[in-house]
């Protein structure tokens, strides 16, 4: 053992006391006062001194003075210890606990990190002492020099693949500077998690007390209760338009903080008809709560490309987007932004750029969570990968808190930094979630991140996020099918199938019905025939003749996947159960197919009762394909001739419909 360990030993012996030495380098010691039974004081030996720790609550200068030593006779060199760094740093600790340096001061490599090897697990610790501790417990350890607050100078680059276990000194600074190792970590270590010490204040102190490095305890924060108190902050400074916007932009600053579990970063878009609707305060309370923000009001897209990068990367905060998106010129000035903003979204999106005299292509990495905030709507490109919030002006009985940066800003760090704490124990967790989704496709993309945050917070939080993605998505959905005239031209033009119960429309009769539409823009268009060819094209939709070979329209048929993809279901769409009588009993091979009875669907017609169909059946030999009516109306079928609807479905001699007038050219 250390010439320490053995001074001690002897003194407590010299004074009479009982002292009972283990292996590894642990005593056990009687306490003066205490009766030789009580052995209430615990020796450690390591590396340069001992440790000691006084079970029976008396400080360890008195205990030492009773038996004759001092502070510095803890030490193997009574004038201190010295730690040497692999770099050619060296610290030197008095036993007053002074330190100073010497050496290769600006060097970035941490103590001990030439010995962690292939370990698997490491402790990062506050101080050299800790270390040595960990290490005479038989784990690995390292820490940064200068204490609290200096891991950003520091090379963690040894710790990559690892899984990270950081001893926070039960202390603000100490929390503090755990947390910021956590934030440092991301993307490099395997995992990382935040524990302290189950007795005293650091890791030195948990060994000295013959504790095992198992036995660190973790301070677990609910993460329910924490997005329970970041909207009840986001919703004292800001009105939102409802609940399930105060809920999804609460998740939203969640997930900021855990981005590296996600391969796609949501945008949120803040947008308002008018000025004065909050989105300015929005972005403040989000930048005081959000993983390191990063302003960009007149920032050019060079800068911004060279300010994204790592693992976790800044979150981009763009106040009065408008001002770049807001008319078209403009927008098209800043394409190069948008560009950035849509790439963004995906990790390994790259943007490729000359840069230098010898313009070499280098790769600038564009992934990283963005907020935008303005007046008018955003480009549908960015809105389709965003979660999408209105902001309204405040009504009269609607109050908030004045915002003050330099009262409130305190409170919302502190939040922050929980975020950072919370979410620092959840990536793992999170990189490997894969939440039931309420939506689909892209939007199941970019609200997944928020979904999957939810469920690792649990309480209620699954419920709501689920709530907020479903009403938000359905809104964006609403006002995006508004908005686009592609959408609102097949929403038109099934609306004239339904309406004329035909299933045929002849091209110039169509472009004429759908001018006669209230509200609708076809009637300040020059909607000639060729002008609607040119704009269904792009669903793959023709002209075709009529059975007659007379003339050239649209059949119903040819519309129904532009109907099915693009347009959300009528009413008349959905199948009711009293509708129906389904047999539940699987199909006949086995599988789990449902079995519609016709002669149940089919209703009985007379001659007070007009013929009427079911959403399972047009009329006689006419059944609808996939169980449901045409494009969801109930139409009567087109006469062989002339494309004409048969309301009394009358069949000519080869069973073909035929209707009135046709028959009565042919009889």
């Amino acid at each position: 053992m250390g010439a320490a360990f053995d001074r001690v030993c002897a003194a407590f012996r010299d004074n009479g006391l009982t002292v009972i030495e283990r292996s590894g380098g642990r005593a056990d010691a009687q306490a003066p006062g205490h009766s030789a039974a009580d052995r209430s004081v615990t020796l450690r030996a390591i590396e340069d001194r001992v440790l000691m720790h006084c079970h029976a609550g008396e400080q360890l200068d008195d205990v030492l003075a009773a038996v004759g030593l001092q502070m510095r006779d803890l030490f193997d060199d009574p004038k201190g210890s010295t730690y040497r760094y692999p770099d050619g740093r060296e610290v030197h600790r008095s036993p007053d606990k002074t330190f100073r340096q010497s050496g290769n001061t600006k060097g970035r490599s941490l103590f001990r990190a030439d010995r962690i090897g292939d370990a698997e697990t490491v402790h990062v610790v506050e101080g050299e002492q800790d270390v040595l501790a960990v290490e005479a417990a038989g784990g690995f350890a390292v820490c940064s020099a200068q204490g609290a607050g200096k891991a950003h100078l520091f090379d963690w680059e040894p710790l990559r693949g690892k899984s990270v276990v950081i001893v926070a000194d039960r202390d603000k600074p100490g929390r503090d500077h755990a947390n910021k190792v956590a934030e440092t970590l991301r993307g490099v270590a395997r995992s990382v998690r935040i524990v302290e010490a189950a007795v005293g204040k650091d890791a030195a102190d948990h060994i000295a007390a013959g504790k095992a490095l198992d036995e660190f305890v973790r301070d677990e924060i609910d993460g329910a209760e924490l997005l329970d108190d970041v909207r009840a902050a986001l919703t004292k400074y800001v009105v939102l338009p409802d609940r399930h916007a105060a809920n999804a932009v609460t998740l939203w600053i969640a997930a900021t903080h855990t981005l590296p579990a996600f391969e796609v970063a949501p945008r949120l878009v803040a947008s308002s008809p008018q000025k004065r609707c909050g989105k300015s305060r929005l972005l403040d309370v989000i930048g005081g709560t959000c993983h390191n923000p990063l302003m960009t009001v007149n920032a050019t897209v060079p800068a911004l490309f060279r300010s994204i990068g790592g693992e976790h990367p800044p979150t981009l905060i763009v106040d009065e987007a408008d001002t770049i998106f807001g008319s078209k010129k403009v927008a098209e000035n800043n394409e190069d932004f948008r560009a950035l903003l849509n790439a963004g979204h995906q990790r390994g999106r790259p943007a490729l750029r000359c840069v230098g005299p010898q313009q070499t292509p280098t790769e600038f990495p564009t992934f990283a969570m963005a907020v935008l905030a303005g007046i008018g709507a955003m480009p549908d490109t960015i809105t389709d990968r965003a979660v999408n919030i209105t902001m309204r002006r405040r009504a009269g009985g609607e109050t908030v808190s004045q915002f003050r940066s330099r009262r409130d800003g305190p409170i919302l760090a502190a939040l922050r930094d929980r975020l950072a704490a919370w979410a620092a124990t959840q990536l793992d967790a999170l990189s490997r979630a894969e939440p039931a989704m309420p939506v689909e496709d892209r939007a199941a993309d970019t609200w997944e991140p928020l979904i999957a945050v939810a469920d690792a917070a649990g309480g209620r939080w699954p419920e709501l996020a689920r709530a907020a993605c479903t009403a938000l998505v359905n809104a964006a959905a609403e006002d995006d099918e508004d908005a686009n005239l592609g959408t609102l031209l097949l929403t038109d033009i099934r609306e004239v199938f339904t309406s004329t119960h035909r299933t045929f429309i002849p091209s110039p009769e169509l472009c004429s019905e759908l001018r006669k539409i209230t509200d609708s823009p076809w009637q300040t268009f020059d909607l000639t025939p060729n002008a609607l060819a040119y704009r269904l094209r792009e669903y793959k939709i023709k002209t075709k003749h009529n059975a007659a070979g007379s003339q050239r329209g649209y059949r119903i048929e040819a519309f129904e996947d532009a109907f099915h993809r693009y347009l959300r279901p009528t009413p008349s769409e959905a199948v009711r159960p009293s509708e129906t009588q389904v047999n539940s009993g699987g199909a006949p091979d086995g599988s789990d197919a449902l079995t519609v009875r016709p002669s149940d669907t089919r209703q009985v017609e007379n001659s007070t009762s007009p013929a009427v169909l079911t959403p399972l059946t047009l009329s006689d030999g006419y059944s609808a394909e996939n169980g449901s009516t045409r494009c969801g109306f109930q139409a009567s079928p087109p006469c062989f001739h002339c494309d004409k609807p048969v309301p009394d479905r009358q069949r000519d001699d080869h069973r073909r419909f035929v209707c009135p007038s046709c028959r009565r050219e042919t009889a």
